[in-house]
């Protein structure tokens, strides 16, 4: 049997760090994951309650914030509580109990996508465009910092030599 969840998708809010009775340490996030679209075109998002633990836990206050592109690996696990108000409600949830976390961007483009969010919510949430029917993404590589590879005419100049390699000759000769 197996019980394993990978995730990635952006924080919904700053992560909520609190201690346990037993002195454990709990931090209780939702990430917001993008799942397709619905018949109609619609973008459609799932929103994935998470809690990581003890140093886990610590982590995630110091290095992730609302926005954040996060990875998530971990195990679902489901509970059900009753309704202090309502005795004969009993109410489910799952959630992913995290094993690891991961960072789902480089810090310069997390900066990027926050400043971008600020200049949505500055001109009212919808990017600029010239009225001209070319809308094209004000932000066409999401990833700035990442060198963008040499176009090469001549494939050979990519493939190289094997000059630098030595054939191995029987299993004997590796040396693992």
């Amino acid at each position: 049997m197996l019980n394993n969840v990978i995730i990635m998708g952006r924080l919904t809010a700053n992560p909520e760090v609190r201690q346990a009775q037993t002195g454990t340490l709990t931090c209780r996030f939702t990430v917001a994951v993008d799942s397709g679209q619905s018949k109609t075109g619609e973008k459609m998002t799932e929103f994935i309650s998470c809690t990581a633990f003890n140093k886990t836990a610590e982590f995630m206050p110091k290095y992730f914030e609302k926005g954040s592109m996060v990875i998530v690996e971990g195990r679902l696990k489901s509970s059900s509580y009753t309704d202090k108000k309502y005795p004969d409600v009993t109410h489910y949830s799952t959630d992913v109990w995290v094993n690891r976390v991961s960072f789902g961007e480089t810090k310069a483009a997390h900066d990027l996508s926050k400043q971008n969010a600020a200049n949505r919510s500055a001109n009212g949430g919808y990017q600029s465009y010239q009225n001209n029917n070319n809308y094209k993404p004000q932000n066409q590589n999401p990833y700035p910092q990442a060198a963008q590879a040499p176009a090469y005419d001549d494939f050979s100049a990519v493939v190289g030599t094997l000059s630098d390699f030595e054939e191995v000759i029987s299993d004997t000769d590796l040396p693992f």
